[in-house]
């Protein structure tokens, strides 16, 4: 049987939130939710699947906040530096009333991350139905994730997760 994991940072709040219903519509039975401070003491080569999530700090505190991220430490820890053959689906929060011009920013941190690490990324999602004015993650107008932004659009997160969980399967 093929098992699958979510990690996800930080813990907690909507990052977690939206993690545990992501994994209500995987089937919590062949899925573990970790968060990353568990997750990097955990060898990910038994997963065939990982969906990977995280907030996007505020833009007045981007620069100072980036190295107390357990995702930059989780990089560099070398067993999680190879996800080749791996596909991997991410997803991430934002808000985009108060920071329109980062909004899920960090999904591109993640997406090169992975990718840099030889993993498939799975599951972009278009932009329309947001919001915003910039996302440093956009490219040719696709999310290389999804984008929830749980402060300003809660009702919207469970069918954007429901319909791309059924993408990604």
């Amino acid at each position: 049987m093929n098992k699958n994991v979510i990690l996800y940072w930080p813990k907690e709040g909507n990052t977690e939130k939206s993690a545990k219903i992501i994994a209500k519509y995987l089937g919590q039975e062949n899925c573990d939710l970790l968060p990353l401070d568990i997750a990097m003491d955990k060898d990910l080569s038994i997963y065939s699947f990982i969906i990977a999530g995280s907030a996007t700090v505020g833009a007045d505190t981007w620069q100072q906040a980036s190295d107390k991220n357990l995702w930059a430490k989780f990089f560099a820890i070398d067993r999680h530096r190879n996800f080749t053959g791996k596909k991997v689906a991410l997803f991430g929060l934002g808000n985009s009333i108060l920071y329109p011009n980062h909004f899920v920013d960090h999904l591109e941190v993640l997406y090169n991350e992975f990718t840099n690490a030889g993993a498939e990324i799975i599951g972009n999602c278009p932009i329309e139905g947001y919001s915003f004015k910039e996302s440093r993650a956009v490219k040719d107008g696709f999310f290389p994730g999804l984008p929830i932004d749980e402060d300003n659009q809660p009702e919207l997160t469970e069918d954007r997760i429901k319909q791309w969980i059924g993408n990604i399967k």
